[in-house]
């Protein structure tokens, strides 16, 4: 876990467009983002990170309208619409001669929704981004890894992201029970309301509990700081022979040396673009932490 110098001016747009949405009034936007501003600049070092520095002005926001849910209209909207879709998703994985790859790049692309680094997204750039990734053709070695491992798993660890995401990690958890039945899932969420990341709630009411046990993480925040997190989630991520970890806030949070867990996520700003040499809107699919390395052979 490092805070990036070019994430500093993202993370302050972001906070910026947070503060236009969810405050109506003028004099009271300058207020709360001053007063923030005061506390975020405070807090940049390189041993914090972006997610970490989002969620303390969340926080103020939420304080100051009241709210403890602020995405939950947009929340409740896509698991909808990914619900409604959620058929002609399971026949695609169905139809394809690699039905865990179409079903992981699937839920792969749809990490697209995310109102923390994008701050609008729409139920048509979402259904368009997931069926291109569904008709990718790259290959992603680490993902053959991943299938390599699951074979011969007792338990996989799966940490969640998004609403409406986690209708296509449903699938990807179907597809996994249905491939390799051996193996036992435990689904990961977040503790607490923080943008559009999943908590206990959603999942279930998207039927996540049918194909895994849920938990929560203990994390406030859109990622996974192991040390801000509950003694039984640690324990499960010592002790799963498989973690798979979804969303780029999870790989901004991760440990420096994290070799074991498998990072899947959608690209989604010029910092990783460049760092993992990949275009805007790829599937990345990684296993190990190796951003840090990555940015340290580019300074």
């Amino acid at each position: 876990m490092r805070l990036y110098f070019d994430c500093v001016p993202c993370t302050v747009q972001q906070l910026t467009n947070a503060v236009r949405r969810f405050i109506p009034d003028e004099q009271e936007q300058y207020g709360i983002l001053g007063d923030a501003m005061n506390g975020f600049y405070g807090q940049i070092h390189k041993d914090t990170c972006s997610p970490i520095l989002t969620a303390g002005f969340y926080e103020k926001i939420k304080a100051a309208t009241g709210t403890e849910d602020l995405y939950a209209a947009e929340k409740e909207l896509f698991n909808r619409e990914m619900l409604h879709l959620e058929e002609d998703f399971r026949q695609l994985i169905a139809d394809s001669d690699d039905p865990v790859k179409r079903a992981v790049c699937l839920s792969a692309a749809a990490n697209i929704i995310d109102f923390g680094i994008l701050g609008e997204v729409n139920k048509q750039m979402a259904r368009k981004a997931i069926l291109k990734g569904a008709k990718t053709e790259q290959e992603y070695p680490d993902l053959e890894r991943l299938k390599q491992e699951l074979a011969t798993a007792k338990t996989l660890l799966y940490i969640g992201d998004n609403c409406g995401e986690i209708v296509l990690d449903k699938l990807v958890l179907e597809t996994i029970r249905r491939h390799y039945p051996q193996v036992e899932i435990t689904f990961a969420v977040r503790s607490a309301p923080i943008l559009n990341d999943v908590t206990e709630k959603e999942a279930r009411e998207v039927g996540i509990d049918q194909y895994a046990e849920i938990i929560p993480s203990g994390s406030t925040i859109p990622g996974t700081v192991l040390c801000q997190c509950t003694p039984e989630f640690n324990q499960r991520y010592r002790d799963s022979d498989v973690i798979i970890l979804k969303g780029m806030g999870n790989i901004e949070t991760a440990a420096e040396d994290e070799r074991k867990a498998f990072f899947i996520f959608m690209v989604k700003c010029d910092f990783m673009s460049r760092h993992l040499k990949a275009n805007l809107q790829d599937i990345y699919i990684t296993k190990g932490n190796y951003l840090y390395e990555q940015n340290r052979s580019r300074d």
